[in-house]
């Protein structure tokens, strides 16, 4: 597949199938002890695609929105100086995903 280009059915089904088990908490399934607070810990992505459909069709409400504004400071650095760590934790068993189904893709990040 080309950069750009339509995947054919079996690349994109590899692909809806890593979304699925991700938004619905299968892909990296907590672990024992675990302390990694996940993204998808929030009130939009809390409950899978459902809390995502129910966002985008009725809205945000504005406390939440209001909570999701004041997030920052200390709290916005510390997740910024973590994010390459945190990320390489979800990022590197994509990557190794789609490498193994032979799909092309570019990952982003500080080193490259």
């Amino acid at each position: 597949m080309k950069l750009g280009s339509t995947p054919s059915l079996p690349e994109a089904e590899v692909c809806a199938a890593v979304i699925d088990l991700l938004m619905n908490g299968e892909l990296f399934p907590a672990q024992p002890g675990e302390t990694l607070c996940r993204k998808l810990d929030k009130p939009d992505t809390s409950e899978g695609c459902d809390s995502v459909r129910r966002y985008a069709e009725q809205g945000v409400p504005l406390p939440l929105l209001l909570h999701q504004r004041a997030y920052g400071g200390a709290f916005r650095q510390l997740l910024d100086a973590t994010s390459t760590m945190r990320g390489d934790l979800l990022e590197d068993p994509v990557d190794e995903l789609l490498i193994q189904a032979g799909i092309p893709h570019i990952r982003t990040g500080s080193h490259n």
